[in-house]
């Protein structure tokens, strides 16, 4: 070849031969393409000098039309592809050091020759002309209008392409046109319309586009704005690892500065990394954290922290354990000195539980904690001007917070020092009874004062006498108050007689806010009694003892939790309801008891009262079991009229809940509470009803439930999980299939779906999916559930309609048909089989022609043969013929 190439010079070759030579060395190597396109720009400017550029580029075209039926992995193709594009970047480097028209007329004629190939009716022409495009297109400097509108016309059409290949090469063409619109002042200018289309189409693809290598060619090479950086972040969450990835090592390291995204988008981001399945993705975000971002802040934390959402969001929780992790020398080698508490900020706080709480996993002793005494002494501080601070004063969360981080620090102290655990106690006490403090540090609190009691009774205890200082402190007052102004308005009636001025003035005074002071009374009552639920929902959460025997939780139960749920007010019944569920599931007793008030709050509430009802009850049934059905033979004149009493009957009242939660089409929450309740008893077995099932399948599928993204979501998981988990419940899913097949038509019939992919086709294809004996977790395959199903579609197919029919049909072949069925049970369905192919019911060819096959491969499984089968059949037809005769005799 080398000898061909030195020919160049001779006058006896032709200007063909002499490129036909260069492209056909450029296939064997790619080290000699530099050598080559310097050949090639002689003789470009050879045929410059006799006037021949118009053959020289037509034997150029004819060369690279070869290439283009090729198909995608032939390597001496994209060699060639490598050649061409060096042979035009080499041309523009040349013309832009000395102009030559030739130069510049072989790239557009190329590109002309080329955009002929874009519709092209083969896929693989159709692949190298975009390609080439796209290669070519890279080495421009700038692009000239009527190319940009010849090129964005052709390929923005090749973006819906049925070949992912041509629609990712397309977007690689599509990418040097787009423009960033917002440092452009004339946006009505042309080219600023063709850039935001393009953008837009490259937008629509990046989200919606079946493949991934499409959406990650997207995600590289789209424009970074303020328009289109979230949409490239959020491929954060894309299907593919590696789109993942690529989020993280190239879209956020190109992005200068951190501080630039919006705190939202960076709490997305570090928590889309740092809990991400694959453990590549994850470590990806942790050294884009540990590098990229600790950079922007020249390594310090504090400063980390402050661009986060400490208070609010556990991102930074994750953010500073995976940094721990991977720098461990950071917590082991920090140093906290006086100053830095007496100056306690948010973040320090947030930052020095962080430290203690990686120390104490590791188990590693540290001795940068101050004493548990002046722990207590900064935590009545920071309770003094939480007190002392307004309810709506926005330094109020923030001494709230720093309190929560300080009692989450001292719970993993060492308790050896017997004045500062007393001194803790008291200040525990103080956080309970003040009225200032959060949910969330009732909670922290309560925790803490389990840990230092002796056990669940010692708390019980001094919970209650927790709750007598509170009445003391702020109900007895109240009351005596609410009292004395009652007597003192009965003992100064308004009179309108004889009275002085300022005597009138206090006298109106006194009586115009007399409805707002009951209206305040009011309010700091339910605020008082708030309070107590909130204290007793903190201790019954980690309470796991029997309540029955503990007289002083009993009294909470009469004197807070009862009292609450026949309250007015939303906020104290719910709260008083989550309670009294909290009961009933650590005590079987007051569970029966109270059964009976959940059911008619889910019969007769609103849908957040439903909710919390349906909750309660699915947690009694899965914790008691069904022994909260109470025999009436040895119950007590205290069982609830609405309580079942057998376990048949409970089933049966527990279904019926679960259908009216499912069919709640207005109640969108209440649904997906409903399906979770329903999968949790069909996965655990509480429940084993293939009708119940058929709803969930229905609601997985039906057009009306697509925006319910959390019910779609719930039954994506508790589905697959119920059909794998053991092989009775694939049968139990057998039983329903064809009648939920069939229901799923009819609303995708009657009902119009926004998802065009969804066909009767694909749910069949589903369908099996979840029955393969493969996948299921059981040892022992079920023998019947393939062919249940299969004798349910022979059974429907003659009513089915044409969709239908071919749907399930094209499903008989796929059927996990076990060899240990009974012959009984294979003649049956064999039957049937042989009745619709015998006497053509179907009316249908390759519906018939599917119901064959199946046929045959029963037979194949008898192992006796068409003919034993065929007589077994016959046989049966006559016994059954005799019978007949024998009932008419």
């Amino acid at each position: 070849m080398a000898t061909k190439i030195a020919e160049l010079n001779s006058e006896d070759n032709s200007l063909q031969e002499y490129i036909q030579n260069v492209f056909q060395e450029s296939q064997t190597s790619a080290s000699s393409h530099r050598r080559l396109v310097r050949t090639l720009r002689k003789v470009l400017d050879r045929a410059d000098e006799l006037d021949e550029v118009t053959e020289f580029f037509n034997e150029f075209a004819r060369c690279v039309a070869f290439v283009l039926p090729l198909r995608k992995a032939e390597q001496c193709a994209e060699k060639v592809v490598r050649f061409v594009t060096l042979f035009v970047k080499n041309c523009q480097l040349a013309e832009d050091e000395a102009p030559n028209p030739a130069y510049a007329q072989i790239t557009d004629d190329l590109l002309a020759f080329l955009i002929h190939g874009v519709n092209a009716k083969l896929k693989n022409v159709r692949f190298r002309s975009i390609q080439l495009i796209a290669c070519i297109v890279s080495t421009l400097n700038e692009i000239e209008d009527s190319l940009s509108r010849v090129l964005a016309s052709e390929l923005i059409d090749r973006l819906q392409d049925k070949e992912a290949t041509i629609r990712v090469q397309s977007v690689l063409a599509l990418s040097r046109l787009q423009i960033d619109i917002s440092e452009e002042e004339d946006d009505e200018d042309y080219d600023n319309e063709l850039g935001r289309l393009v953008t837009d189409k490259l937008l629509t693809l990046l989200y919606s586009d079946p493949s991934p290598e499409v959406r990650r060619a997207v995600l590289l090479n789209l424009i970074r704005t303020k328009q289109t950086l979230p949409y490239l972040l959020e491929r954060a969450r894309d299907e593919s690892d590696l789109n993942r990835k690529w989020v993280f090592t190239r879209v956020l390291r190109q992005i200068p500065d951190f501080r630039m995204l919006s705190i939202t988008m960076r709490e997305k981001v570090l928590k889309w990394g740092l809990t991400d399945r694959d453990s590549g993705v994850k470590d990806t975000a942790v050294k884009l954290l540990a590098n990229n971002w600790m950079e922007n802040v020249d390594g310090d934390l504090m400063e980390l922290l402050e661009r986060l959402d400490v208070m609010n969001s556990e991102v930074p929780s994750l953010a500073l354990a995976a940094l721990f992790d991977l720098r461990p020398e950071i917590p082991t080698g920090i140093e906290l000195p006086p100053e830095f508490w007496s100056e306690l900020s948010v973040e320090g706080a947030f930052f020095a539980k962080c430290v203690c709480k990686y120390l104490h996993d590791k188990s590693i002793y540290s001795d940068v904690l101050p004493t548990l005494s002046q722990f207590a002494e900064m935590m009545e501080s920071l309770l003094c001007t939480l007190n002392a601070l307004d309810e709506d004063s926005p330094q109020a969360p923030e001494a709230d917070f720093k309190l929560e981080q300080l009692l989450e620090i001292v719970e993993n102290s060492d308790y050896s020092d017997e004045v500062g655990r007393r001194r803790i106690l008291d200040v525990l006490r103080s956080i309970l009874l003040s009225l200032s403090v959060s949910e969330t540090l009732t909670r922290t609190c309560v925790r803490l004062y389990r840990k230092l009691s002796a056990n669940d009774s010692d708390l019980a205890l001094q919970i209650s006498e927790l709750f007598e200082e509170l009445r003391e402190r702020y109900l007895e007052p109240l009351e005596m108050t609410r009292k004395r102004r009652l007597s003192e308005d009965n003992d100064n009636p308004n009179d309108d007689s004889g009275m002085e001025s300022d005597d009138s003035f206090h006298s109106a005074v006194s009586s115009v806010p007399e409805s707002e002071q009951s209206g305040e009374y009011k309010t700091q009552k339910l605020v008082i009694e708030l309070r107590f639920l909130i204290i007793i929902q903190a201790m019954l959460e980690i309470s796991g003892k029997s309540l029955q025997s503990n007289q002083h939780i009993t009294n909470m139960l009469k004197n807070n939790i009862v009292p609450a749920i026949r309250n007015h007010d939303e906020i104290i019944r719910m709260k008083g309801l989550r309670c009294l569920g909290l009961c009933g599931t650590v005590d079987i007793e007051l569970a029966r008891m109270n059964l009976n008030t959940f059911l008619q709050c889910f019969e007769d509430g609103d849908e957040v009262l439903k909710i919390e009802a349906l909750k309660v009850i699915t947690d009694f049934v899965i914790i008691h079991g069904f022994d909260l059905a109470s025999d009436r033979n040895e119950a007590t004149d205290t069982v609830p009229s609405r309580v079942p009493t057998t376990k048949e009957d409970f089933i049966k009242k527990l279904e019926e809940t679960l259908r009216s939660a499912l069919v709640a089409q207005d109640m969108a929450m209440l649904q997906t509470v409903g399906c979770e309740a329903a999968g949790k008893l069909l996965l655990l077995q509480f429940i084993k009803s293939s009708s119940l099932l058929n709803f969930l399948l229905v609601l997985y599928f039906h057009p009306l439930t697509s925006k319910n993204i959390e019910l779609r979501q719930c039954l994506g998981y508790c589905l697959p999980a119920f059909c794998y988990s053991r092989s009775e419940n694939q049968e139990i899913f057998s039983e329903t299939f064809v009648e939920s097949f069939a229901t799923i038509a009819v609303a995708l019939e009657e009902t119009p779906s926004e998802d065009d992919d969804l066909t009767l086709s694909k749910v069949a294809g589903q369908f099996i999916e979840w029955l393969d004996p493969a996948k299921c977790l059981s040892e022992e395959p079920s023998s019947v559930a393939g062919m249940n199903v299969g004798k349910d579609i022979l059974r429907y197919l003659p009513s089915a309609n044409a969709t239908e029919r071919k749907a399930l049909a094209s499903v008989l072949g796929k059927l996990p048909l076990s060899p240990k069925v009974s012959l009984e049970y294979l003649r049956d369905v064999y039957e049937k089989g042989s009745n619709l192919v015998e006497l053509n019911v179907l009316k249908d060819s390759a519906s018939t022609s599917a119901v064959k096959k199946f046929v045959d491969r029963l037979e194949t499984m008898a192992g006796q043969g068409a003919e034993d089968l065929s007589g077994m059949m016959e046989e049966s037809i006559l016994n059954e013929v005799a019978e007949e005769m024998l009932d008419a005799i």
